[in-house]
Parts: structure tokens; sequence; C-alpha cells
């Protein structure tokens, strides 16, 4: 099973192709310049890709691994900025939070607490999947970015020991960590407002029994 795609997203063929020149002319029926033509004609268009399967699932599933890989390399192109993966971004802010927190003083240091721990769950769930010991790499990551020029230092998600990212060439966008941190704390804010509203009501409630009562 094969599908023709072009790289702005629009289908054109879905099918086991088509050697006898039925299809698009920019794409399927003049072949692929890439591939140095073949049985899709000598001239084609550098935009379309071809797409093979066993299954519909399968293909489909490929198809938005396709789609994945081209949405990183526009992200990467608009915003050229990247950051060091393996939780290493995570537990660096998680660190400079915590350094935040102790020259506050006051309920005001516990959201730059709560944040920096819920931060730490990036480089730990990359730690269980690798079945390593959760509290040995964890703490020896900690203990890894108090140290001078150890930003780039995660966790190996094949290893689950601790490797320099740089070195591994591991890399996560700019644009789409900052989206994540934005979208977390929205999220957050949000159940907070939940909390405190439903809180509300229920005291509310609670204060007319008592009324009612005490008027009875």
């Amino acid at each position: 099973m094969k599908k023709e795609i072009r790289t702005g997203g629009k289908e054109i063929l879905e099918g086991p192709g088509d050697p006898g020149g039925q299809g698009d002319p920019g794409c399927g029926a003049q072949g692929d310049p890439g591939a140095g033509g073949g049985p899709w004609g000598q001239q084609g268009d550098p935009g379309c890709k071809y797409l093979g399967g066993a299954s519909k699932e399968i293909l489909a599933e490929v198809e938005r691994n396709l789609q994945d890989a081209m949405q990183v390399c526009r992200n990467v192109l608009l915003d050229p900025f990247l950051l060091p993966g393996g939780g290493a971004i995570e537990m660096a802010v998680s660190k400079r939070l915590m350094e935040r927190s102790r020259a506050l003083t006051g309920i005001e240091q516990w959201p730059y607490r709560a944040v920096a721990t819920a931060l730490e769950v990036v480089p730990r769930t990359l730690i269980q999947n690798c079945g390593a010991s959760t509290i040995r790499v964890l703490t020896s990551l900690r203990a890894k970015h108090t140290q001078e020029n150890s930003v780039n230092w995660g966790v190996d998600g094949e290893t689950g020991c601790l490797a320099d990212m740089m070195e591994l060439g591991i890399w996560e966008p700019l644009a789409v960590k900052a989206q994540t941190y934005k979208t977390a704390m929205e999220t957050a804010i949000l159940l907070l407002r939940i909390d405190d509203i439903v809180s509300g009501h229920k005291k509310k409630d609670k204060d007319e029994q008592m009324g009612g009562q005490g008027a009875e």
C-alpha cells in the first residue's frame, strides 16, 4: 500500500501506485527527481513524498511521524533556538527556582518550590522508563547540576544513566518547550481558581445550613 502526499499536507494519491502515468502530473505521473525518476517518470515535484506501509494503520502512523518531523523542522527554522533534552533543562530550571525560593520568606516561596518539584517529573519519568533506580539517578542529577558548566547534563533514555546531551546530540526546540511551560502554568492556575470557587460554595452552603438550623 502506498500513499503520496505533498509537503503542504495535500494528499494526491492513495493506493498501490500509478505506474501507468495516470496520477497527478506534478508528482505521481512525473516521478520523484530525488529518487532519479523510476517507474513514475523522469520529472517530479520536490515537495512530493511517497509513503509505504503494510496496512492503513501503519501507513497512517508513518504519515503522522513524517508530519511531526516536518513540524519540528518548521519550528526550528522559525525560531532557531534549541535546548538540551533528557530532562536537563527541567533540572536546570528547577535548581534556579529552588535557589530563588530560599531567598524568599513566608508563603511566597511555596509557588517556586511547587513548580521546581513539578519540573523534576520529566527526568524522573525518563529514569522510570529505563528501569533504573529513580532515587539514585535523580539524586545524582541534582548533585551534577550544582557543579559549574553542567546545564547540559540529563538522562540517557537508553541506559538510564547521566550523560551530556550535547555529546549525544539530543535537543528540543525552544518554541515547543516554552509553549509547554506556558500551558502547564495556565492549567495550574485554572485548577487553583476552580478549587477556590468550589471551596467558597461549600462554605456558603454550610453557613446557610447552620443558619437554617439556628432559626428552627
